[in-house]
C-alpha cells in the first residue's frame, strides 16, 4: 500500500479507495501466495465477471418490476371495484368535485381514439391549468381532441387563452351561440354529463348505456357541424346577423327572461340587454316590441 502511495504521488484514502472499486470491480484481486500482493485480472476473465454481475442485476430489477406490476393490476382492481360500482343500465352517478375530476383525469388517461366536449360555460384558470397535462399526454398520444365552446368565452380571458392552448396543441375548437349542457366522451365508449346543468357540484352522471350514447354523439355531431372554427368571424362578412345575436332575439321569443337567456348564453344579464339594446337601434326600434317585429321581417327570427 505505502509503495502504492509513493509511487503514484497519491493520498493514501484515495488509493484505498480506488483498490476497493477495482476489486469490486473484479479488475484486481490478492495474491494468494502473498496477502499484501495485488494482482490483475485477465480481462477476459474480469469482463465475463463483470457482465455476469450486470446480467444477475437486471434479472432482479426485472423480477422487481414485475412484482411492482402485479401489486399495481391488484391496486386497480380492487378501486375499481370498491370505488366504480356500475349503476343500472349504463348509468351511475358520481357525488361531489373531486370523484367527478377524478373519473375524468381516468378516462382521458384511459382514451385512446377520441375526446369530444360540450363547454357549457367558463372556467377558472386554476381548473383549466389542472387539466393541462392530461390533455397533453393524451394528444401525444395521437387520441383526437374536439371541443365546443361558447361564443362568450372570446370576452373571458382565462377561458380564452385555454382554448387557444388546446389549438395550438392539435385540438379542434369550435363555438357556437349556445350549448345545451357540459358533456364530455371518451372513445365514443362512456360519457359524462351533469345530474344538474345550472349545478356543477350537484354531481355527474358517468354512461355507457349504448342507447343513450348514440343520442349524444347525434347531438354533439349536429352542434359541432354549425360551430364557428375558433378564431373564425362569429358574424358573417356582408354584415349580417351574428349567430349570438341571432340566438338571444330566438331565445327571447320563446318568452326567456334576459338572466335566463344569459345562463344560456354563457354571457351575464348585463351584457344580454347592451346586446338588446344595440339590435334595437341597429333596427331602428322604438321599443323591443318593435325590434321584434323588425327582426321577423328581415328573416332573423
Amino acid at each position: 500500500m505505502l509503495e502504492l502511495v509513493t509511487e503514484l504521488e497519491a493520498d493514501e484514502t484515495a488509493v484505498r479507495d480506488a483498490i476497493s472499486r477495482l476489486t469490486e470491480l473484479s479488475l484486481i484481486r490478492r495474491s494468494w501466495e502473498n496477502d499484501d500482493l495485488l494482482l490483475p485480472i485477465s480481462p477476459e476473465v474480469a469482463v465475463g465477471a463483470l457482465l455476469a454481475g450486470q446480467e444477475e442485476r437486471l434479472l432482479q430489477q426485472q423480477q422487481e418490476l414485475e412484482r411492482s406490476r402485479s401489486s399495481m393490476a391488484r391496486l386497480v382492481s380492487e378501486y375499481t371495484t370498491v370505488g366504480h360500482v356500475p349503476g343500472e343500465n349504463g348509468v351511475q352517478r358520481l357525488e361531489g368535485i373531486d370523484a367527478i375530476r377524478t373519473r375524468i383525469e381516468e378516462l382521458v388517461c384511459r382514451s385512446s381514439v377520441e375526446i369530444i366536449s360540450f363547454n357549457a360555460g367558463s372556467y377558472q384558470a386554476e381548473a383549466l391549468e389542472a387539466g393541462r397535462a392530461t390533455d397533453r399526454a393524451a394528444l401525444d398520444r395521437g387520441v383526437i381532441m374536439r371541443g365546443l365552446y361558447l361564443e362568450s368565452i372570446r370576452n373571458h380571458p382565462p377561458t380564452r387563452d385555454h382554448v387557444r392552448w388546446l389549438t395550438d396543441n392539435g385540438t379542434e375548437i369550435r363555438t357556437t351561440p349556445v350549448l345545451p349542457l357540459t358533456l364530455l366522451i371518451f372513445d365514443r365508449e362512456t360519457a359524462l354529463l351533469p345530474v344538474d346543468p345550472e349545478q356543477r357540484g350537484a354531481g355527474a352522471l358517468v354512461v355507457t348505456g349504448t342507447g343513450i350514447l348514440t343520442a349524444l354523439l347525434a347531438l354533439f355531431e349536429q352542434f359541432w357541424d354549425s360551430g364557428t372554427p375558433f378564431g373564425g368571424r362569429p358574424q358573417d362578412e356582408d354584415g349580417e346577423l351574428a349567430s349570438a345575436d341571432q340566438e338571444l332575439l330566438r331565445l327571447l321569443a320563446k318568452g326567456l327572461t334576459d338572466e335566463a337567456a344569459g345562463r344560456q348564453l354563457g354571457v351575464s344579464q348585463r351584457t344580454v340587454r347592451r346586446r338588446i339594446a344595440e339590435l334595437t337601434d341597429r333596427l331602428g326600434a322604438g321599443s323591443r316590441f318593435q325590434a321584434g317585429v323588425l327582426a321577423g321581417r328581415r328573416g332573423w327570427l
